[in-house]
């Protein structure tokens, strides 16, 4: 439990999702959720080590992957396919039909932040239907203040969220 945001470059994504899920249940739903890209680091490539591979140097290609696994994860698609009974103890599921990671819960995406370092991030954010989370660690660099960037990023993730029709609040906080 803290703040901040989980680097998707690192983390196995459906097990994120249990955990998540896992983590709304024992907390009575209180839970936010932050997930992103990853903030710039120290290490080159530093995901390889822990067996997750990439194309784009800084991993946004591998962490987008991991991010729409997680989401897919979370919505309750099917990861793996159930065994024939002969193989399954206890009997539990129609043989061939798609496994969900358990537990499910249905307003968790409600609960889920994306922590957005760019405008093009934070528009992504709204059109992939999750709350943002507006950063300190930004990369576009301009003569505004950071209070100022993280305004725009909050405007435009709010012009893209009317676009697609999304039901619920529009929300967008700048975090530290």
């Amino acid at each position: 439990m803290g703040t901040g945001g989980i680097d998707m470059r690192y983390e196995n994504p459906l097990y994120l999702a249990e955990e998540a899920a896992s983590l709304y249940h024992i907390s009575g739903g209180r839970v936010a959720l932050g997930v992103s890209r990853g903030a710039p680091e120290v290490a080159d490539r530093g995901w390889e080590a822990f067996g997750y591979k990439g194309e784009a140097p800084n991993g946004a290609d591998m962490a987008r992957a991991h991010l729409e696994a997680f989401m897919a994860a979370v919505d309750g698609n099917g990861f793996a396919t159930a065994a024939p009974l002969d193989r399954q103890y206890p009997n539990m599921f129609q043989p061939g039909s798609a496994l969900p990671v358990f537990p499910m819960v249905s307003e968790l995406c409600k609960h889920i932040f994306y922590g957005s370092g760019t405008h093009a991030s934070a528009e992504q954010t709204a059109k992939d239907g999750l709350n943002l989370m507006s950063s300190t660690l930004v990369s576009e660099t301009t003569a505004e203040t950071l209070g100022e960037i993280q305004a725009d990023q909050i405007s435009r993730y709010r012009a893209a969220w009317k676009k697609p029709n999304h039901e619920g609040p529009v929300t967008g906080y700048p975090i530290d």
